[in-house]
């Protein structure tokens, strides 16, 4: 998914086996972090995959300059300083959170998001 700035985020979702879903739920990431926080322990141990079993449709997002996220439309991260510059955390806030939810709603058709982040 690519935002107005033209960072191009990774969002991984994970979908159950009901054709019913009982919410839309996106998993925030915190700074210097990546979407693997909330997968990294087991499967029967992690909210995501609980949700998901649930019945819940899962989404985790991976905020601009991570390990999922390194891609830009017009500039290179190991070459161009500006890409680091428009890296920083406060422009995640400003145009990836509101570009995930929007991304997500178009995708779901959901009109609410639920969000669990941490920091």
């Amino acid at each position: 998914m690519t935002t107005e700035d033209g960072f191009i985020n990774k969002m991984f979702r994970i979908l159950g086996n009901s054709t019913t879903t009982k919410g839309v739920v996106m998993f925030s990431h915190g700074f210097a972090d990546s979407s693997d926080a909330f997968i990294i322990n087991h499967p029967d141990r992690v909210m995501p995959f609980t949700l998901v079993r649930e019945g819940y449709d899962v989404w985790l997002p991976n905020n601009r300059g991570n390990k999922h996220s390194m891609r830009h439309q017009w500039l290179d991260p190991v070459t161009d300083v500006e890409y680091w510059k428009q890296a920083i955390p406060f422009l995640s806030a400003e145009h990836d959170f509101p570009a995930f939810v929007r991304f997500i709603q178009k995708e779901t058709g959901a009109d609410k998001v639920s969000v669990i982040a941490h920091s």
